[in-house]
């Protein structure tokens, strides 16, 4: 875990893949205890937890995180995001279900999109969790969901605010046909992206996924992205490891930091198969 420097905005996103208090109660306990524990230690300004299909355990962070707004998007879905941000005296932080981004047709999720205003931010975060599936319908779905990321871009970009948009992007590729893999549909993200204005971020670790049993069958991928408005790139603080900085403004943790193998397998198996993303962002000068 990297310090948070005094004055920054710490962004965290994770898919928690299927998280429910139902899974049996003593393990479900255990769950919510371990995600609880990530946040607490990570202290995060702005989290977007994905896949949430428990509306209880909105709840249960609510009264195990005093000093916390929480806000969860309700569509036809039953996997549904949680944004929550913490308190400051000094800032003002609002946040909205972006229904532009669900498709009722689909039974298909909408989007938090959380505001921060304070003297030393102004700023709007997009919590994004993507079509999943390599057929050429789901990427079609992707694509159409970027081209409403850069509208929303657009949008803030008349009022002055940068946009962070993070989450599960699910950048699989299309493989139906064989078309397009996954590093392919990612530089396409960046194209894409790159001509709304916003720019891909590095990552310190190559991958976000890992698949255990069932999935083992799949490659570890980068599923999980972060974007931002390229004239906010500059506050955007690099990750350091072992003192050093890097050119990467993500920091992955979770699985990818336990070893190959037994570790990481049961690594997953208790928390998700999903990496958490983080995110610093420095105070304007």
């Amino acid at each position: 875990m990297t310090v948070k420097q005094k004055g920054d905005l710490r962004i965290l996103f994770w898919n928690i893949q299927d998280w429910s208090l139902r899974n049996g109660a003593t393990a479900a306990a255990e769950r919510f205890d371990r995600v609880l524990s990530v946040l607490r230690r990570e202290k995060p300004d702005v989290t977007i937890l994905a896949e949430v299909i428990d509306p209880e355990i909105k709840n249960r962070l609510a009264e195990a995180l005093p000093g916390h707004t929480l806000f969860q998007t309700i569509t036809r879905d039953s996997r549904e995001l949680v944004a929550i941000f913490r308190h400051a005296a000094d800032r003002s932080v609002t946040v909205e279900q972006r229904n532009e981004f669900s498709d009722d047709a689909l039974n298909y999720r909408a989007f938090p999109l959380v505001r921060v205003l304070s003297r030393d931010f102004n700023l709007a975060v997009l919590g994004v969790h993507s079509k999943s599936g390599s057929t050429p319908e789901s990427l079609a779905r992707r694509l159409r969901t970027l081209a409403q990321i850069g509208n929303l871009q657009a949008n803030l970009a008349n009022k002055n605010v940068p946009l962070i948009a993070l989450g599960d992007m699910n950048t699989m590729g299309e493989g139906a046909q064989g078309k397009i893999d996954g590093a392919q549909e990612i530089a396409m993200t960046a194209r894409i992206m790159g001509k709304a204005g916003m720019t891909l971020l590095e990552h310190d670790k190559p991958h976000t996924w890992h698949g255990i049993e069932r999935d083992a069958q799949y490659p570890d991928c980068r599923l999980d992205q972060a974007l931002v408005s390229t004239t906010a790139l500059s506050r955007l603080r690099p990750v350091s490891n072992d003192n050093s900085p890097t050119t990467a403004h993500v920091r992955v943790m979770g699985w990818p930091h336990e070893s190959p193998g037994l570790a990481r397998d049961q690594w997953i198996r208790k928390n998700s198969d999903h990496a958490y993303l983080v995110v610093d962002v420095k105070p304007q000068p």
